[in-house]
């Protein structure tokens, strides 16, 4: 499967998920202390797929360039596959001053040219420069993973103060053991502006991430289909 469709039917299962989650909270009634559970519940769920999210996302861009040569790619790409070329050649682990031969720079040179003119598929271990990947991811990052690929995120600050809460909620729940917040009063307390229910709210979170990514995947085919062999 096109690792594009394969990113969407990941996401589209992981949504269904979280939508079910969202039916059981809308559809019945809980004391404060079992919704306070079940939203946190519900955080870490949609958390999950903001994370999951964005370290899948490499895998769609990596199988889009894969047909494209070396040198039509992003300079930090590019520049990545290049310099690990050269620390592979013999000796290259060497000061300039240090080499015994000029041998060892010619055969950089041809290294490089020869890495220029191939596809992407025909260069081994390249993976690892097309990919920023990160056990915590928040917008910042994202951004920093699109500077890769000389984009440049485009949202509303809503969505960054959205995924911004989630990322800040999930690492209190997950990592602080944080007991004394009371979730829905937080999340109102967070988005007064917003006049939906705190579940309501979080729901529209999962589909801002949905709409994120795949905005990100658009723009990105976008900007280089030109390329693509």
């Amino acid at each position: 499967m096109d690792k594009e469709l394969e990113y969407y039917d990941f996401m589209e299962r992981k949504r269904e998920k979280i939508h079910y989650m969202h039916t059981i909270i809308k559809n019945n009634i809980y004391k404060d202390y079992e919704i306070d559970i079940l939203l946190r519940g519900y955080i870490i769920l949609i958390y999950s797929f903001w994370e999951s999210s964005y370290n899948n996302l490499w895998e769609v861009f990596y199988y889009f360039l894969s047909k494209v040569k070396t040198a039509d790619l992003p300079f930090r790409i590019r520049n990545e596959i290049l310099l690990n070329k050269i620390v592979n050649i013999r000796k290259f682990d060497q000061k300039i001053n240090e080499l015994k031969t000029f041998n060892y720079i010619t055969k950089a040179n041809k290294g490089i040219e020869s890495a220029l003119n191939k596809v992407v598929d025909d260069i081994n271990d390249t993976e690892e420069c097309f990919k920023k990947s990160s056990n915590n991811p928040n917008i910042e990052i994202l951004c920093d993973f699109l500077k890769l690929y000389n984009m440049k995120l485009e949202t509303e600050d809503l969505i960054k103060r959205k995924i911004g809460f989630l990322v800040e909620a999930r690492n209190d729940i997950a990592h602080r053991g944080e007991t004394e917040k009371d979730y829905k009063l937080e999340i109102q307390s967070k988005f007064n502006d917003i006049k939906k229910s705190e579940i309501d709210i979080l729901q529209d979170i999962t589909l801002d991430i949905s709409e994120l990514f795949r905005t990100v995947i658009f723009e990105f085919k976008k900007k280089y289909s030109m390329h693509k062999q």
